[in-house]
């Protein structure tokens, strides 16, 4: 289950993927969810849209 914030804004987060789809891309967490050093949350800011083999290749990797 993704990690949500009570602040959890659940229209922002919609639009991202609807726009994802729309557009042809593929929604990536900025900071992972279950990364090996960090651990993010599935909040809209958290949220970029990616070229799906950029995101396939990123993995679960958080480079600062």
């Amino acid at each position: 289950m993704a990690q949500r914030p009570p602040w959890f804004e659940k229209e922002l987060v919609e639009t991202v993927y609807i726009k994802a789809k729309e557009w042809g891309f593929a929604v990536d967490h900025v900071i992972p969810l279950q990364g090996e050093n960090v651990c993010g949350l599935h909040c809209w800011s958290n949220l970029q849209l990616l070229d799906p083999l950029l995101n396939s290749s990123k993995g679960n990797r958080y480079e600062v």
